[in-house]
């Protein structure tokens, strides 16, 4: 069912990331925030699945980004500072 979402998604143009319960492979999760769990601070948040009931904090993600996209553009998110450089040299990147 997600693969033929994503698929419908791709036709229309949509990028688009799913996150599933690792147990069951159900995209009904609820993120649970420290506040929820009676923490006080930011921690990592928590998820619980609707339909087995799993918990916990890793969750799996599909995408119908192709992965050079999806890798290059996860990249940019996380380390900003790439997106201001015009050409990256490999080398620099991971030999440093």
């Amino acid at each position: 069912m997600v693969k033929e979402t994503l698929d419908d998604f791709k036709r229309r143009g949509i990028d688009a990331d799913i996150q599933l319960c690792p147990n069951c492979k159900s995209v009904r999760l609820v993120q649970l925030t420290s506040a929820d769990l009676g923490y006080i601070g930011a921690f990592q948040p928590a998820y619980y699945c609707l339909d087995c009931g799993w918990f916990g904090r890793l969750t799996i993600y599909m995408t119908n980004r192709p992965e050079e996209d999806a890798v290059l553009e996860d990249l940019i998110e996380t380390y900003p500072e790439l997106r201001n450089r015009s050409a990256i040299d490999e080398d620099e990147i991971f030999y440093e």
